[in-house]
């Protein structure tokens, strides 16, 4: 398996994040589209998110959108590796991939929403050294200080 990892800002077209997100849309917890109009978060995405996006080939494999562009630091808007693909490692070179980024860019910590039921999401934050800072009922806040 050979994976290529493209950081881009600015991203694609809105069409083509919007193309990204919908192709994802049930590998988040609670769907995507359950949550916010596609087609608007992707203009807000293209107009101010850093992109990361894993291939193999041709094929988008996983994904990450963060906004970089707040002084108290990095926000993950968007994260998702493909069921088949999981468990291998993507997740791990993304994670360190927003990292680097955000350390180039001085970011002093990066942080994230998560619903409480989603359990391997959360460990896997955990394993990547986030707290949480925040319960708010259904969601938990979680920060990693870089």
């Amino acid at each position: 398996m050979v994976l290529n990892i493209v950081t881009e800002y600015p991203p694609n077209s809105p069409n083509a994040i919007e193309a990204v997100l919908r192709d994802f849309d049930t590998m988040f917890e609670p769907c995507l589209s359950e949550r916010v109009k596609i087609k608007e978060y992707a203009k807000k995405l293209a107009e101010n998110a850093v992109w990361f996006l894993v291939y193999e080939q041709e094929a988008i494999m996983a994904h990450c959108a963060v906004y970089m562009n707040q002084p108290e630091g990095a926000f993950i808007s968007s994260i998702a590796v493909m069921k088949e693909m999981q468990g291998k490692g993507i997740g791990n070179c993304l994670w360190n991939c927003v990292e680097k980024e955000a350390k180039q860019r001085g970011v002093s910590r990066i942080r994230l929403k998560v619903i409480k039921t989603n359990l391997s999401g959360i460990r896997f934050y955990q394993k990547q050294a986030c707290h949480i800072l925040e319960d708010s009922g259904k969601w938990l806040v979680m920060e990693k200080k870089l």
